[in-house]
Parts: structure tokens; sequence; C-alpha cells
């Protein structure tokens, strides 16, 4: 199939370890080099250096200041590391009137000039890279919003590239991104502009694209489901093994103080204390345990804080599969008859890979993509759900478990041709000369989806 992108960029906020969102941008990559073998791609990403090293491509830097999320190395029990020096200077000049803030206001005076030659220096910068793309794909992940940074961290960066790439040529579509929740007016305003930029823009969930046209987003607005589910796995590699059956449980940082956008340290303690409850029931039952992580900065700290909420004599049944890579991951679901997950692409990836999932939904979209494999059973509200309901469901899944496995594989292809199509009309069309636009309902696609 002909087409006019011979260089491509894909911008997504990925490079701080979350194998989720890795695997969106290697689903983007994989589908562009079966349909445009010969053109070149690029990535902008929160962690340039790690993108290249992960997806073999080269990679400049999202924003100025990018650099993986900080997050706890330790378990909730351990305790608080003491002040640094400056934190105890500050707590100092606080006592002396009026000094602190006369401080603190010429600091934020320079700090913001030194800050604007920087960003500017920064624009300069990317616009010559954005020269050297015909078209910039917002690549899937929730981005959205403004819960985490403000209007000034994702509306502003995904503002800037869209201005970037159309003042330098390039066209800019926006593949099956999430939404929410966007909470400021200029943070509204900044995506409305975004979206107004690109030629072409579809959501992974409905919520999400709802939320959109609830804020005046003119034009087509589609729903294609989440960009990982087009990528094609390989079988594992090597083949994981374990003395009984295999349970995987994902956790994420619930409500924990340094992770969450909400913290709530009794709602965190209280979901550690549940997950390591029904980490023991399985053991009792004839199970071992996979604790693993998806997000490899953040979940590891939750691993262990499940772990030390365990009794001692549970743990010689726990699997201690390392993962780092994504194909690290897969081989660990590939080998589990059930997977109980948090994160919504810990959810998605059991799913592709055709395992049964007790979903534990700390947000709409975990509900809603259990209900679009058919699995919406077997989805709990995180903030409420208790052991004895997820150990009768469990029991339940074991014995439906040739049903419910058929009922996620039915639902597989048509996703995956709504993915498809998408691909195909991308790569396909010169953007802005198309008129009409693909359903609505993605698992009847027909027509293209430009404004």
């Amino acid at each position: 199939m002909q087409n006019s992108f011979k260089r491509i960029g894909i911008l997504g906020h990925v490079g701080a370890g979350n194998l989720g969102d890795e695997a969106i941008i290697a689903a983007v990559i994989q589908n562009l080099r079966e349909r445009c073998p010969h053109a070149e791609i690029c990535a902008f990403t929160t962690n340039a250096e790690d993108t290249q090293e992960r997806h073999h491509l080269p990679a400049f830097p999202l924003r100025r200041d990018a650099a993986p999320i900080a997050v706890r190395q330790i378990g909730f029990s351990s305790a608080t590391p003491s002040s640094s020096p400056f934190e105890r200077l500050k707590n100092s000049l606080k006592r002396v009137p009026g000094v602190y803030w006369v401080l603190k206001a010429v600091r934020d005076f320079a700090s913001s000039s030194v800050g604007v030659v920087q960003e500017l220096g920064f624009i300069t910068a990317s616009y010559r890279r954005m020269k050297r793309v015909d078209l910039l794909i917002v690549a899937g992940s929730h981005q959205l919003n403004d819960f985490v940074g403000g209007a000034w961290a994702f509306p502003y960066t995904l503002l800037k590239w869209a201005l970037l790439a159309r003042i330098a040529g390039a066209q800019v579509a926006l593949l099956s991104v999430g939404a929410g929740p966007i909470h400021s007016r200029l943070g509204r305003q900044f995506i409305r502009w975004t979206l107004a930029l690109a030629c072409y823009r579809s959501f992974r969930d409905e919520r999400s694209r709802n939320l959109v046209v609830e804020m005046g987003a003119s034009g087509e607005n589609l729903y294609v489901p989440d960009l990982a589910f087009s990528l094609r796995i390989a079988g594992p590699v090597r083949l994981r093994q374990a003395s009984r059956p295999v349970v995987g449980i994902n956790p994420l940082p619930f409500f924990d103080r340094w992770y969450w956008y909400k913290s709530d340290e009794h709602l965190y303690l209280e979901y550690v204390r549940k997950l390591a409850a029904v980490t023991e029931f399985l053991i009792d039952n004839g199970y071992d345990v996979w604790l693993f992580p998806t997000q490899l900065r953040a979940d590891p700290a939750v691993i262990k804080d499940v772990r030390c909420a365990m009794r001692e004599g549970y743990h010689s049944s726990l699997v201690n599969w390392p993962v780092q890579t994504f194909d690290e991951l897969t081989e660990g679901i590939h080998a589990c008859r059930v997977v109980i997950a948090t994160r919504y692409h810990g959810i998605l990836i059991a799913l592709l890979l055709k395992r049964p999932v007790l979903a534990l939904a700390y947000h709409g979209k975990s509900q809603d993509l259990m209900s679009l494999l058919g699995q919406a059973h077997y989805a709990l509200d995180a903030t409420c759900w208790d052991v004895p309901t997820i150990s009768d469901l469990f029991f339940e899944i074991e014995r439906e478990r040739d049903q419910v496995t058929e009922r996620i594989a039915s639902r597989l292809p048509t996703i995956r041709r709504a993915l498809a199509n998408q691909y195909d009309v991308l790569i396909g069309h010169d953007l802005p000369k198309r008129e009409s636009a693909a359903s609505e309902q993605f698992e009847v696609p027909s027509g293209t989806g430009w404004n």
C-alpha cells in the first residue's frame, strides 16, 4: 500500500519501567514496520536512553527535564529517612518572620527565568528534530490528564509537540489514548487545542471518548481499543517451571503515599494485608504464587510489603521468576493458570495471552477492559473487595476455566481487526484528504476517521 509517510515519530510517556506502556510502543513499531518497512522511525519519550535500548530505534527526550519517576525502594515498615541538611536549613529559616518567603520568592523568580530560557532552547532543538518527521503518532496510554503534575505536565507537553509537528509540516495522530481526570480549566484548554491540531484521533475506551466530547472536542472521536492488543507475542523462549500450579498476582502501590496521587495510608495497608491473605489462601489450597511487577520501579516495593505481611512459613511457596523485560513478563504469565491483577496492563496482557483474570479494578477503565473481553463478572472494585469473595470467584474461575478461556479467545480477533484497520487507515492515506470516518463502534469498522 502506497503512503506518503517516510519518517514517523512515536510519542509516548514511557521509559520509567512501565512494561505495559512499553508494550504499546512495541506494538506500534511492530505494526509500522509491517506496513511501511522502509520508513524511518524514531521516538520521543521521557527516557530516550531506555527507549533506544529496549526498542532499538533512535529516541529523543520528550521534555527538557525528562527523567525516570522517583519512587520508594523500601517497604512501609521501614523507618522514615532522616531529613537532609537542606531540609533542616529550610525549617530553620521558616522560623524567621519574612526571611524565608523573601528568599523563596527570589529563588522562584530566578528559577523561572532560567527555566524559560532552557525551555526555549529545548523547543528549538525539538523543532529541528520534528522537521525530519512526516507523521507524529501519540501512542496510546493514559496521556490526556492533568491529575499528575497539573496543566503544565501532560497537557502542555502534548500541546507543545502537536504545535511543533504542525509548524514543521508534520501531521499528528492520537491513537487509542486514554483521557481523564482533567480538572483544571487550563489543562482542559491545552487538551482541546491538542485535539484540534490532530488529523486523526481515537480513544481506547468509551469513558475517554465521552470525556473529550463533553469537553467540546468537535469532529470525530473514535473508539478503538488499547494498542497493546495489536502486539503479536511469540511463545515463551523459556518455559517457567514450578512444583505446583502457579497463580500470578500483580499488585500496584494502591493509595501508597510515595506514589499514588491521592494517598491514604490506611487503604494502602489494607490492600497489602488482603493481598497477603489471598496469597496464603492460594498456597493453602495447593498453588504456588508469583508476585510480579509490571511497573519495574514502583511495584517491587509493594511486593516486598506483601511478603512482609505474610507469615514466614508461606515464603517457600513464592515463585521468584525475575521480571526486567517484557519477554520475561510474558514468559511468567504463560506459566500461570490464573492471574489476579490490579494494574490495567497487568490485566490486559494476561487477557491477551488468554489467561483467566481476576481484576482488582482501581478505575473504570479496568472494569471496561474486563467487560470488553466478556469478563465483567470477574472484576472487583479495588477499594472494597474482600478475601472471601475473591476466594469464591477463584474457585469458580477454576471450575469454568475452559469456558472462560474460550470466551476471551473469541473476543480477541474482533479487537485485533479493529486495530489492524486503524493502522491500515493511518498508513495508507494522506490524512487531511479523507472525508469519512471509521465507525464509532470498533466492532464494525468502516471508512477512515479523518477530520
